[in-house]
């Protein structure tokens, strides 16, 4: 009776080995021992290789002992048909190579994805700083041109006062002479008029000129800086028509002498 309670008792504790998570370690031990004892069994020495793949498996138990991770040796079934095992450091199932794969892929698109963003980012930004330089290189250009246009302006304005200078000297000379001049005087006033109005406008232009390549749209701003200048450019030329006709009316064919009284003569 005795002896039956201790046989049962053996096979209990067998069967609870067997069953216990440590069973895989020393199966693995036990079939390297017994891969070993193979080889040594025929008298044939191992080859490099298996050394080589002995030292390994040996390498690997330790690990698992050390770290005191030993994973079951049960295993799942993918949907490709293929089996994977648990894995350390947490034991968990090994990705199918079907979910490998398409994790693969995943990270590949991602990164591409990636790529292509920051690829876009950077056209966008030389985009930006190429429309930047071209700005910068108009508004160069505009102040340049209207700096040529404001010194032409002022160098026939300038001609145009001297030219006033020399007509209002013959006015005075000639009526002092008794001549008629008011034909000519009225159209020296008129080109007088003409040339302020044309220096004040001068004067306006840079201010407008500036506020208007501030703005977005430069060349919509820039419409009453182009109107100031056109006006300018009319109010010169109507000055220069003006003075035009001052000096026609000043010449001998256009003078009118004074009016001079008849000499009567009383009747006797």
């Amino acid at each position: 009776m005795k002896k039956d309670i201790l046989r049962l008792c053996a096979v209990a504790v067998i069967v609870g080995f067997l069953v216990s998570p440590v069973a895989p370690v020393f199966a693995e031990e036990r079939a390297s021992g017994t891969a070993t004892g193979t080889t040594g069994g025929t008298g044939q020495t191992p080859s490099a290789a298996e050394r080589r793949a002995q030292e390994l498996r040996e390498q690997e138990l330790r690990a698992k002992r050390e770290a005191g991770v030993i994973c079951t040796t049960d295993v799942k079934l993918c949907h490709d048909g293929s089996y994977v095992g648990r894995v350390s450091p947490r034991c968990e199932f090994a990705a199918c190579p079907a979910e490998k794969k398409r994790e693969e892929n995943r990270q590949a698109t991602g990164t591409k994805r990636e790529e292509v963003r920051t690829k876009t980012e950077e056209l966008k930004q030389k985009r930006e700083e190429k429309q930047k330089e071209q700005r910068e290189n108009r508004i160069k250009r505009i102040r340049n041109e209207v700096d040529r246009m404001i010194r032409r302006f002022n160098a026939a304005i300038e001609r145009l006062e001297k030219l006033a200078g020399r007509i209002e000297s013959r006015i005075a000379k000639l009526k002092s002479e008794g001549i008629n001049t008011s034909e000519a005087e009225k159209h020296l006033s008129d080109a007088r008029a003409k040339i302020a109005t044309a220096k004040d406008n001068i004067s306006k232009l840079p201010g407008l000129v500036e506020e208007a390549l501030k703005a977005e749209n430069i060349k919509s701003a820039f419409e009453n800086a182009r109107q100031l200048i056109n006006g300018t450019k009319e109010s010169i030329r109507a000055a220069h028509a003006s003075l035009v006709k001052a000096i026609n009316n000043l010449k001998p064919g256009f003078n009118k002498p004074r009016a001079t009284s008849t000499p009567t003569t009383t009747p006797q």
